[in-house]
């Protein structure tokens, strides 16, 4: 009897190891990323939540120092404390008399109807004697 050859093997039709399906891995690993993605877009907000909490305070700090010093202010620009600060620094201060004031009216139409309240305005340049 004549030996039999042997056949090759189809080796891509042999099944041998553990065979996990590709479109389970995919969706496993697209579930993966978007959970992870998720976890970090939360994490980032939260953050940013207590950083905006941070400003809000530093902010009604800053405003409630604003409103002291406005008071402060206040309060110096009161005609007895500004004659008490300029007998402090020494100088001696008046009203003008009535040939002292100076009055500037406008020669344009516009400016014409409100002449009565006419005063001298900072132009923005300094002018030196």
């Amino acid at each position: 009897m004549p030996k039999r050859k042997k056949q090759k093997q189809n080796r891509k039709k042999q099944e041998g190891g553990f065979a996990f399906p590709a479109p389970l891995a995919s969706i496993l690993l697209l579930a993966a990323i978007l959970s992870l993605s998720y976890l970090w877009v939360h994490g980032r907000c939260e953050a940013l939540g207590v950083y905006i909490q941070d400003l809000e305070a530093q902010k009604e700090k800053i405003y409630n120092q604003f409103l002291n010093e406005e008071y402060k202010w206040s309060n110096m620009k009161t005609l007895p404390n500004i004659k008490a600060a300029l007998l402090r620094n020494g100088s001696v201060m008046s009203w003008p008399n009535e040939d002292q004031i100076v009055r500037v009216f406008s020669s344009r139409e516009e400016d014409s109807i409100s002449a009565k309240n006419q005063y001298a305005q900072y132009s923005g340049s300094v002018m030196n004697d």
